[in-house]
């Protein structure tokens, strides 16, 4: 088994119409997996839909069979929101004058601006570095991505599930994320110690509800959650399986659930 921590840096504007009130659009305090995970071309849609109708079993069936799973993403402290006025007033090809409001129609987009500074810097304005020497970058998001076996199997059977040579996760590339197809990077750090225990404790992070077999007996609910509610604080209060990761990065050992699965594996079996 793999475990790896992910970072999420926005290099532009993001924005998810989480929540609507009236011409009010904000964006929710975390990234949902699924959005992650077809950000990530691990799961595909079609390119034109019929309806609106979605298809998260089919789609992300092959995932529960290749043995990768994304946790979502928790939004960290150093990020901001920044409000965007736009005008809401509809356009017509009807050539004519209509009745003045007498006012714009302002609407507002609540969502995340980009770091203004893309490496951690000390008190003096030197950027701090890691073990290794390499510059260390800004957070606005952290999660985490599981694999059964490894890694390249898993994307190995998600290419040939797809037939498709474009399946590939590495350490450090760029995805498109929200409403306005955001400019967003994304790294990988592998966890050097991955066990798997049987305890009763508490998690830190998100975790998405449909996903989880077995269920926390506390947790926080994040309401606003959508295609699927996610939770926060986490917490087993009876002995459960759980993956213990180690980071060398970080002396804080990180636990999750060990069964997660998309839709709790009810969807349909990949070939």
């Amino acid at each position: 088994m793999e475990v790896y921590r992910y970072s999420l840096q926005f290099e532009d504007y993001v924005f998810y119409a989480t929540t609507e009130r009236g011409k009010v659009f904000e964006t929710g305090w975390f990234i949902h997996n699924y959005a992650l995970t077809y950000a990530l071309g691990l799961a595909l849609s079609n390119y034109r839909e019929d309806s609106q109708k979605p298809e998260y079993d089919e789609q992300l069936s092959p995932l529960n069979q290749a043995g990768v799973y994304v946790t979502p993403a928790m939004v960290l402290e150093v990020t901001r929101y920044r409000i965007n006025q736009f005008n809401t007033m509809g356009e017509t090809f009807i050539l004519g004058r209509g009745q003045s409001l007498g006012y714009p129609a302002w609407g507002f987009a609540k969502m995340f601006r980009p770091l203004r500074e893309r490496f951690v810097k000390d008190r003096r304005g030197n950027i701090l570095k890691d073990p290794q020497g390499l510059p260390i970058y800004q957070k606005n998001a952290t999660g985490y991505l599981i694999c059964r076996e490894s890694l390249p199997e898993s994307v190995k059977y998600l290419a040939d599930y797809y037939q498709s040579d474009a399946i590939n996760i590495l350490t450090a590339q760029y995805l498109r994320l929200g409403k306005f197809m955001a400019k967003v990077k994304m790294t990988l750090t592998p966890a050097q110690s991955v066990q798997k225990v049987k305890q009763a404790r508490s998690l830190a992070g998100l975790l998405n509800w449909a996903d989880l077999p077995t269920k926390p007996q506390l947790f926080n609910l994040i309401a606003s959650a959508l295609p699927t509610r996610l939770i926060a604080s986490a917490s087993f209060t009876t002995a459960s399986d759980l993956i213990k990761a180690e980071f060398n990065d970080d002396p804080t050992e990180v636990y999750l659930p060990g069964d997660m699965i998309y839709l709790g594996g009810r969807g349909v079996r990949a070939g």
